[in-house]
């Protein structure tokens, strides 16, 4: 099980930029510098860093995004 709290997201946007955040006590990760564009978030964790998944935000305006992970 991946310990939520401890996770590293990262982000690639389609058109160019990246993120990469700690997530919060709670699994949360909140980004508020994306810009619009299709965005390839990907989660990781020390002990499971190798296990990723990865999901695409179409995103319609510059709105932030809130990422929750499992715990």
């Amino acid at each position: 099980m991946v310990a939520a709290k401890e996770a590293l997201v990262k982000g690639t946007g389609s058109l160019g930029g990246r993120f990469e955040l700690g997530a919060d006590g709670d699994g949360h990760v909140l980004v508020t510098t994306l810009v619009r564009g299709r965005w390839c978030v990907y989660a990781s964790e020390a002990t499971h860093g190798l296990a990723r998944r990865a999901i695409e935000i179409p995103l319609a305006s510059d709105e932030p995004v809130l990422i929750l992970l499992p715990r």
